[in-house]
């Protein structure tokens, strides 16, 4: 079986994608969406931090607060959402001023 797909757990699509609000996308800041561009990348803390030339530390730190503002659990729902809210992400994030990497 392919476990990928979601023939064995149907609800896996993730409810955390539908949850989440517009509103609450544009609450991020400019680099916790670079940071959530990375995570939706399925890049590890030190990918991100190197990419955008921040501390781990700092990374994880950030992933935290995208955590907490989004009430996400994992960091495999913060990669479905920001793979399946990718448009939206970039859209806040270029109206906020922020560049994308």
């Amino acid at each position: 079986m392919n476990y990928r797909t979601n023939d064995k757990f149907p609800d896996a699509e993730c409810s955390c994608v539908n949850a989440i609000t517009s509103e609450e996308l544009g609450v991020l800041t400019s680099r916790e969406k670079q940071v959530m561009v990375g995570l939706g990348n399925a890049l590890s803390s030190a990918e991100i931090a190197g990419q955008l030339n921040i501390a781990e530390y700092t990374t994880k730190k950030y992933i935290a607060s995208i955590f907490a503002k989004l009430r996400l659990r994992s960091r495999t729902e913060a990669c479905i959402v920001a793979r399946t809210r990718h448009a939206e992400i970039c859209q806040h994030q270029i109206q906020g001023g922020g560049t994308l990497n």
